[in-house]
């Protein structure tokens, strides 16, 4: 046990030797326990968010930081997923692993027992940044490469990190239209996307 640099000493419990932050591995080793709101490495000592087991650090740092009484973020809705987009285009991960990515997703969310209605998210994603990102009223506003339907609890499972997203292309858990080959290309981004999503403090109406 050793103490961080404002003087707070590192908590015990269980040992972060690279923590879920927006795919990007942090130097050195991290302790976390769990209840705790701070974390203590060798880069520092900072407030933390846990979200689905994972880690947000400030922004200072290059990554996001989530007050821990900030507001969830209603899923799905237009904010949301312009969250999303602003996350994907503060990733110096996704950058690099999307670099030459060309195409647009339709997500489509259909109802089940947990969620009545259908809601369609537009992303935007191009070389690697998110150029835009909305909730529209019907699947005709924009024209996308790719267009990706389930229903709620299987998105539910794909953002808490529970459902790999191209097994499910795979298994049609997660219907495509597009080239699946194409995506299958891009393993990595597409779990730095899944990654960010995570990072979301989302409400899923429980």
């Amino acid at each position: 046990m050793g103490l961080a640099p404002d003087g707070l000493m590192e908590p015990p419990g269980r040992l972060f030797t690279r923590p879920i932050v927006r795919g990007i591995p942090l130097e050195g080793e991290v302790c976390w326990k769990p209840g705790e709101n701070r974390i203590a490495s060798s880069q520092g000592c900072a407030k933390i968010h846990t979200q689905g087991g994972r880690k947000a650090l400030p922004q200072k740092n290059g990554f996001t930081h989530y007050k821990e009484d900030e507001m969830a973020i209603r899923f799905p809705s237009d904010e949301w997923i312009k969250e999303l987009s602003r996350l994907l285009n503060e990733s110096e991960t996704y950058e690099r692993l999307a670099h030459d990515w060309e195409g647009d997703f339709l997500f489509i969310v259909e109802p089940d027992e947990a969620y009545p209605h259908t809601a369609y998210l537009y992303l935007d994603l191009y070389h690697g940044k998110s150029p835009g990102a909305a909730q529209l009223s019907s699947p005709e506003e924009k024209k996308a490469a790719y267009t990706l339907a389930a229903p709620f609890s299987t998105w539910r499972r794909v953002i808490e990190g529970k459902q790999d997203p191209i097994q499910g292309m795979m298994t049609r858990k997660l219907r495509l239209q597009g080239n699946l080959m194409q995506i299958m290309r891009y393993p990595k981004a597409a779990k730095e996307i899944v990654t960010c999503c995570a990072l979301i403090p989302t409400d899923f109406g429980d």
